[in-house]
Parts: C-alpha cells; structure tokens; sequence
C-alpha cells in the first residue's frame, strides 16, 4: 500500500504533468498556463510569508511587506494573464527574485541578531 507521502508525490506530478503536457502540444497557451501558474504560486507564497511573519517572535518586517508584495503581484498576473503574458512573467519574475534575495539575505540577519543577543 503507497504511503501518503507517495501518494502526495503522485498528485503533485499529475497536477504539474497536465500544464506540462498542454504547453507541448500549444507553447503560446502554455506561456499563458505558466503565467496564471505563477500568479496562483506568487498568492500562496505571499499569504505564507504574511502568515510567517504573525507567527515570528522578532516580527521581522521585511517579511510582511514582501508577502504584500507577493499577492500584489500575484493578482496583477492573474488578472493581465492574457494579454502580454511573456512580458508580465520576464518582469515580475525577475522582481520577485531580486525581493527573495533581499528578504532572505534580511531574515538571515534578524536570525544571526537573534543569536547573537541569547
């Protein structure tokens, strides 16, 4: 009998097969599939940062207004997908990337404050 984490595998693969396969057979809606993707993921990961944040003790900031950031963005994809997709991926994920870096680079300093100070 599979296991839960197996079966946790079987369904993530299937739920990234199905957008996989699409983007094969049709690449300019596949463009538009891994921009509404990314927007979904770009909501969810800001919620869990907001969510991060609450739950903290230091209540490091940066983490709040980067999972505000994070939804922001997420809604401007979901709500422009169709339009210029490609453009709309290039910059906000290229954003998000440099606003990860410097969240995490920040939440790494609070920790080794944190440290330090105990």
């Amino acid at each position: 009998m599979p296991s839960i984490r197996e079966a946790d595998r079987a369904l993530v693969g299937t739920v990234f097969a199905q957008p996989c396969s699409r983007s094969l057979a049709f690449p300019l809606q596949g463009i538009t599939t891994i921009a509404l993707v990314l927007g979904i993921l770009f909501i969810i990961e800001g919620v869990m940062r907001c969510l991060l944040y609450f739950q903290t003790h230091s209540r490091a900031l940066i983490l709040l207004i980067d999972g505000i950031i994070g939804i922001v963005f997420g809604i401007i994809i979901v709500a422009i997908v169709p339009d210029d997709a490609a453009f709309i991926i290039a910059l906000l994920v290229g954003f998000r990337l440099i606003m990860a870096g410097v969240v995490l680079f920040m939440v790494g300093r609070v920790i080794e404050d944190t440290a330090i100070t105990e």
